[in-house]
């Protein structure tokens, strides 16, 4: 592609800090292309980071308010005369995901008669991407939703992006025409190799992430317990965002070595990692996990399940370990 190549970029939501967050890999895109960013986040925003106009939206629990935000901002700002002049001639619409990313990527298709690429940031016809919807129902009807609004979107796309080799077995058949590439999402790990660890965290096995069971930390609180009584010197921090925080507390039981941490900016992240002396990614559906190549980035020993695209991340006895 020509260095003048425009990209409109649609993301998901909520963005905070918007220049930390998607600063590093805007200004790397920067090199090669041009083009607009279009989020939500904490509050209505317009800024330039490299050769990229990013707007963001405001952000709505709601998943439906959210999707709206989203519909409405493509298709008010797509008819802005400075939107239009930031995305030039011929650019490339990508979005994130192919469920409300990429039903609002159709809508910036059809408006700019434009290739439409999608990536597939997840397994949607998992089981395991749905456990820790509160019911059986709810599980059923989330997957058969997802995979129908994926699969609505995949077919409707010229290029699709993958993480992993097998990863739309079950979800998605490609026709000839469409292009498919695999690679890794792009990870900034130059953060991750500049700080050190402080020496009080010296024996910490961290975890970062949520939901609860999909990201297995009922099974890794269960294993911590169970081997704490003859490796005393360790303890388990488990970083993550809970909306209903009574699951960690009774899953971790006012355990003396088990610490919980709420969440934390991106920019704070790299130095929870320096902390560590092993991280853990214990999922039991996972597409890719980024927060492996950010470990690896930092030196950190890593442990992780044997599912999905993990293995893709880890070589099993070279660069971490894998487990069933």
């Amino acid at each position: 592609m020509s260095h003048n190549h425009s990209i409109l970029l649609i993301l998901p939501g909520p963005k905070y800090k918007l220049e930390e967050t998607l600063g590093p890999k805007l200004q790397f895109l920067s090199q090669r292309f041009r083009g607009v960013v279009i989020t939500t986040g904490q509050n209505k925003q317009r800024l330039k980071i490299g050769k990229f106009l990013v707007i963001a939206g405001q952000h709505h629990e709601s998943a439906l308010r959210e999707y709206w935000c989203f519909r409405q901002l493509v298709k008010e700002h797509l008819k802005d005369p400075i939107i239009i002049k930031a995305l030039g001639v011929n650019p490339l619409v990508v979005t994130y995901d192919p469920l409300r990313a990429g039903l609002v990527g159709l809508i910036a298709k059809n408006l700019l008669r434009a290739p439409f690429v999608v990536e597939v940031n997840g397994i949607f016809q998992s089981p395991a991407n749905y456990i820790d919807s509160p019911n059986l129902l709810k599980r059923i009807t989330g997957r058969l939703r997802n995979v129908m609004v994926a699969r609505f979107v995949l077919k409707r796309a010229d290029g699709i992006k993958i993480l992993f080799a097998n990863q739309l077995i079950g979800l998605y058949e490609p026709s000839p025409a469409q292009t498919v590439a695999c690679f890794f999402d792009w990870v900034p790990t130059s953060a991750f190799t500049k700080k050190k660890m402080d020496a009080s965290d010296t024996n910490t096995i961290l975890f970062v992430g949520f939901p609860h069971y999909l990201k297995g930390v009922d099974l890794l609180i269960a294993a911590f317990k169970a081997l704490y009584p003859t490796h005393r010197l360790w303890r388990l921090k488990i970083l993550g965002y809970y909306s209903d925080k009574t699951i960690i507390d009774r899953a971790i039981g006012n355990h003396p070595a088990i610490e919980y941490h709420p969440p934390v900016f991106a920019d704070e992240m790299p130095q929870h990692i320096a902390n560590c002396s092993i991280f853990i990614l214990p999922s039991r559906c996972e597409a890719m996990g980024r927060v492996l190549i950010e470990a690896a980035a930092a030196g950190k020993a890593r442990l992780a399940s044997d599912v999905g695209g993990i293995p893709t991340v880890i070589a099993d006895g070279r660069d971490g370990l894998l487990f069933r």
